[in-house]
């Protein structure tokens, strides 16, 4: 807003005054206070003025507050007012408000002024009482009504009362939304927060589900990770990046990235689809790492979003407070609070959001680099590349370590990941000091950035753990335990089994859950040496130092200790192993107890707290998650699918409760049954035939179709369509972590497993197109390392590459000789494109800097052409060109004379053929800028085609007799000024518009562009100008005139003394339509 009056009266004693001077002394002050609240304090509604609608919708309140109008009125209510009927509202005319009024006064669109009650006398016709239906499509909103009433006539001694008063009253009003809609319209810069909404990343298994299987865990991964919501997330970073493109010069390649990322691909049901097991969490965290970054920055955006020079026509004299019924919020019908630069303090955080913006451009070209095992000679898996890293828990993503699955290699822009990662450090110098997984890869740095376990710990609440997943879980287990111990870290570690088949443990890693049987044990035991005398087998059995050696092969027949004393007679008396018989059922039941604890569908039933952050937090427990197979049972039996065995040592009919579990019985039915199984005589011949009587009614029903659980190898229960499980039993998958140190006696758990050889096979696991060439993923299963494909050495994941349209075969060897052949489909593949910005092309329309003169004539000797030069710069920030054409215009205008209505098309032409040749000089291809007359009649417009990841930057700058042209044309818009005689300066942003987009290495167009010709512009008077048609956003253009630019649907000139020869608008419409008109305003 430039001020309309500047200058002002000064008096002298005894001088007459006219009310011309007085009313320039009031206006003049008035609009500099105006201005002061509006350019220096901020526009909007800054503190309370809600509107509530009460639940029956009979009254709506409106609450105290304050607020600044685009044109600096201040709107200020000191208390709550509420108000309980309407009536229609007619503008008054004496003060128009073209907002909401047309030429003749009359309103534009239907208000209703709200009213505490009907008025009991003299009510008006259109006065109703406040109901729902009537509220449902309105917009509360503040009006600042200017009243303008004549005072008293001349008396015949005095003229006091001649003039007239101005009252300013605020006037609760309602609109429709449609109404509104078409107000906002044409507000193209106002900063609008409702336009980032809020998002937040869900949890893990919330609500809670049965976590049983491998399958179960991925499942629940793929239920947050839906097409839906990444599509919601990438539209909302779509958003945030076309919200900061005017701070941000990456902004295209950060759209064009967001928009057309490869990293996401989906399964039949629309959730995320991945090669490997172990590859769904950390989708999970990169996701999360997204939410986190566009929450940092819609965090630090409102000094950003501080408006410098608000322009006075977005809501001059009214404030939109929000719907009347149901109102969102944000609300998109409020006026939110954009203060001014000078409050805001914007400066730093405006880096701070550039920086943020730029990491969130690396964090999508470096993911995914997840850390894989990796595979050493003689078929071992190193675990050098696990990792623990101090990080923070609740901190912005800024403040916490950099997750591994990011690359630290250097990318298309030479740039790295942690140099943007955190903007304090790298403001300071010292970008290199963020701790990473990935640190040992930066440049030089300290050792306290290597190796940060080694210093102090206390600042940090959290580890990050990784590089253990796709590895086997006993020596991540020894591994990991080996970095607590050696660095003194407090946290514990502990690691649990999917499926149904529990590992086997050892008591000496539990001693104090079985220091009572042990006891027992050895008193027994010494009875029974005490009767037995010198036989053999009580000689062997005086040796057992422990209760679960009884059932421990002894040669060299290798029967068990409890099997060779039940043979053994005493003094023609067998020996008594009843006790025994006893004390080992119980260290059996409390052992299978024990293991299956660690199965993780007990383990997370037992600790719901589980949750996955990637580590696990000072004090916690890290819980490692390996893969296991579900088995139908997890003890030999012989009923109703193995569910019911009988036990061995006791003679017991027994029901297999984990195997049970996976029907999902109703509570109560496993421990019914196990009692009533007690009770069953073994030894009765009619035993199974009652079991299978008394049981069938019980287990019928989890039987069905409908419960059977998802026995089998490889099978995703509850998806779709099986999904196959690709990794081996026993290896790490996921983690989770637990804000407490869990559980039990002892030390950490150490499992022993007996593992089965699995048969030598290969998956294609996926291929790609790169250079032309077909990529071709493998993963090896089972067989015995080292690997080889088509006699080369290789790991158990391995990518081969072929020609486009190129099958072939591969044959997989491994150590003992075992051998599987691959057929590789052919695949069609584009070839190599070796155009910038992967052959993305924009061909856009810029306004040129001059109207096509009518009859004026420009002399040569009358221009100056002060500054003509043209910088391109490619995406990594090299400059591709860099020069000055003032001589060759110049030159140019010399030969022609100057410029006027004959020529001026062929002036246009012949500057842009100059730059276009020096462009191909220099740097051939990376734009080109054309003259496009669409109607020799009315003035061309330029056509410039460039790379979107690149820059350009042209300006012009002329002089003709005093009156300058500056425009600078850039791939956002133009930068245009324009001044007269060094004293009024007007300049504004003008847009580009009419774009085309080519993908040329497909040879496809991906926008066309649209235009209109509904664009009219109307005359009013020789200052008052205006547009007919719908559009969004309209841009005036007249040089010579005051002032020389404007937007919106009206266009108003100060002075008939500078009038322009011609004026000219450029019209955006909603769907994106250009058009352009031009109107003659005199001859010279």
């Amino acid at each position: 807003m430039i001020p309309s009056i500047q200058k002002y009266p000064q008096f002298e004693a005894n001088q007459i005054l006219t009310n011309e001077q007085l009313n320039l002394l009031f206006g003049y002050n008035d609009e500099q206070t105006r201005l002061t609240r509006s350019h220096l304090i901020g526009i909007g509604i800054i503190c309370g003025l809600d509107a509530i609608t009460a639940a029956d919708g009979k009254t709506v309140t409106i609450t105290k507050g304050v607020g600044v109008t685009s044109a600096g009125y201040l709107v200020i209510q000191e208390t709550d007012l509420v108000y309980a009927a309407s009536q229609n509202y007619a503008l008054p005319k004496e003060v128009a408000y073209p907002v909401l009024q047309n030429n003749a006064g009359a309103n534009l669109y239907p208000l209703w002024q709200l009213l505490p009650q009907i008025p009991i006398s003299n009510p008006d016709p259109s006065a109703r009482n406040l109901d729902t239906p009537f509220l449902q499509d309105k917009v509360v909103m503040l009006f600042v009504e200017l009243n303008k009433t004549g005072n008293k006539n001349c008396l015949p001694n005095s003229c006091d009362d001649k003039g007239s008063t101005v009252g300013v009253t605020i006037q609760p009003l309602l609109i429709r939304k449609s109404d509104a809609d078409k107000i906002k319209a044409v507000i193209p810069g106002y900063p609008n927060k409702a336009a980032l909404p809020d998002i937040r990343m869900p949890r893990f298994d919330v609500s809670k589900t049965a976590l049983n299987t491998t399958p179960d865990v991925i499942r629940a991964y793929k239920i947050i990770l839906t097409k839906a919501f990444i599509d919601k997330v990438l539209a909302n970073l779509k958003k945030l990046s076309d919200t900061f493109a005017f701070l941000n010069s990456n902004a295209t390649a950060l759209g064009n990235l967001i928009q057309n990322n490869t990293i996401f691909s989906y399964d039949n049901d629309s959730t995320i689809k991945l090669p490997v097991e172990y590859y769904y969490q950390y989708y999970f965290d990169f996701v999360s790492d997204l939410v986190d970054t566009y929450n940092e920055i819609k965090t630090k955006s409102g000094a950003v979003l501080a408006t410098c020079c608000p322009d006075p026509t977005w809501f001059p004299r009214h404030l939109f407070l929000k719907e009347a019924v149901n109102p969102p919020s944000p609300s998109a019908y409020r006026h939110y609070f954009s203060p001014s630069p000078a409050v805001a303090r914007e400066g730093q955080r405006t880096e701070e959001i550039v920086q943020l913006l730029n990491r969130l451009y690396m964090m999508l070209l470096t993911f995914p680099k997840i850390a894989a095992p990796t595979i050493i000679a003689g078929g071992g898996v190193s675990n050098s590349d696990l990792r623990v890293t101090p990080s923070y828990l609740g901190s912005v993503l800024s403040g916490k370590a950099i997750p591994h699955y990011y690359s630290e290699d250097k990318q298309s822009n030479n740039r790295q990941l942690f140099e943007y990662w955190n903007y304090h450090l790298t403001k300071a110098g010292k970008a290199n000091q963020n701790l990473s997984y990935r640190a040992i890869e930066y440049p030089a740095t300290e050792d306290f950035v290597k190796n940060p376990l080694r210093y102090d710990i206390e600042p940090y609440n959290f580890f990050r753990i990784e590089g253990h997943v796709g590895k086997n879980y006993k020596s991540v287990v020894n591994y990991l335990q080996g970095i607590i111990n050696n660095n003194r870290l407090p946290f514990d570690i502990v690691a649990v089994k999917t499926g149904n088949k529990p590992d086997a443990l050892t008591g000496n890693t539990f001693e104090a859950q079985f220091a009572d049987l042990e006891s027992a044990f050895l008193l027994i035991q010494a009875d029974i040496v005490c009767k037995g005398g010198t036989h053999p087998t009580i000689e062997a059995f005086k040796k057992l130092t422990k209760l679960a050696q009884l059932n421990d092969p002894v040669p060299p027949n290798n029967q068990t200790m409890l099997v060779m004393l039940k043979a053994l007679t005493i003094g023609g008396i067998p020996c008594d192993v009843s006790e025994l018989v006893k004390l080992l059922d119980i260290y059996n039941n409390r052992m299978a107890k024990l293991q299956q604890q660690f199965l993780l569908s007990n383990y997370a039933e037992k600790h719901a707290g589980l949750q996955h952050k990637a580590g696990v937090p000072t004090g916690g427990t890290f819980v490692i998650v390996y893969h296991g197979e579900v088995v139908t049972t997890s003890q030999p039996g012989k009923y109703f699918g193995d569910l019911i065995y009988l036990d061995a040592v006791t003679n017991k009919y027994k029901l297999d409760e984990q195997a049970f579990k996976f029907y999902q019985p109703d509570a109560g039915t496993a421990s019914v049954i196990s009692t009533l199984l007690g009770q069953v005589d073994a030894n009765d011949p009619q035993a199974g035939e009652f079991i299978e009587k008394t049981f069938q009614p019980m287990l019928g029903k989890y039987k069905s179709g409908t419960r059977k659980p998802p026995f089998g190898r490889g099978v995703v229960a509850g998806f779709a369509t099986g999904v196959p499980v690709s990794i081996a039993e026993g290896i790490v998958f996921a983690d989770f972590y637990l804000p407490y140190q869990c559980c039990g006696d002892g030390s950490t758990v150490q499992y022993t497993i007996n593992e089965s050889a699995q048969p030598l096979g290969v998956d294609i696991t996926g291929s790609e197109c790169k250079d032309g060439q077909q990529v071709v993923h493998f993963l090896i299963t089972g067989g015995t390392p080292p690997y080889k494909a088509n006699n080369n050495n290789v790991n158990s994941r391995f990518d081969l590459q072929f020609g486009s349209n190129q099958s072939g075969t591969v044959v997989i060897t491994d150590s003992k000789g075992g051998s599987v052949t691959v057929q590789v489909p052919a695949k069609t593949c584009e070839p190599p494109c070796d155009l910038p910005c992967k052959g993305l092309v924009t061909q856009c329309l810029y306004p040129v800097w001059m109207a096509l003169p009518e009859q004026k004539v420009f002399p040569a000797k009358l221009i100056r052409m002060e500054v003509a030069y043209l910088t391109i710069t490619d995406e990594n920030g090299m400059i591709l060109m860099d020069e000055q054409f003032v001589k060759d215009i110049t030159d140019y205008l010399q030969q022609v004379g100057g410029i006027k209505n004959a020529n001026y098309h062929d002036f246009m032409k012949a500057v842009t053929e100059i730059i276009n040749q020096r462009i191909d000089k220099v740097a051939k291809g990376s734009l080109k800028i054309g003259y496009v007359v669409k109607d020799a009649k009315l003035s061309g417009q330029f056509m410039i085609t460039s790379f979107p990841c690149q820059s350009f930057d042209l300006r012009i700058r002329m002089d003709i007799d005093g009156y300058y042209y500056d425009y600078r044309y850039t791939k956002t818009g133009v930068d245009a000024q324009l001044q007269i005689r060094n004293q009024n300066s007007n300049q504004t942003r003008l847009p580009k518009y009419g774009c085309n987009i080519d993908d040329r290495c497909k040879g496809v167009n991906i926008q066309k562009p649209c235009s209109s010709d509904s664009l009219v512009i109307k005359r009013e008077t020789d200052t008052f100008y205006f547009v007919t048609g719908e559009f969004k956003a309209i841009y005036w253009i007249a040089e010579g005139g005051i002032p020389g630019f404007g937007t919106g649907p009206e266009f108003h000139l100060d002075s008939v003394d500078l009038l322009p020869e011609k004026i000219r608008a450029i019209a955006i419409d909603k769907n994106g339509c250009w058009a352009y008109a031009e109107y003659l305003v005199r001859r010279a």
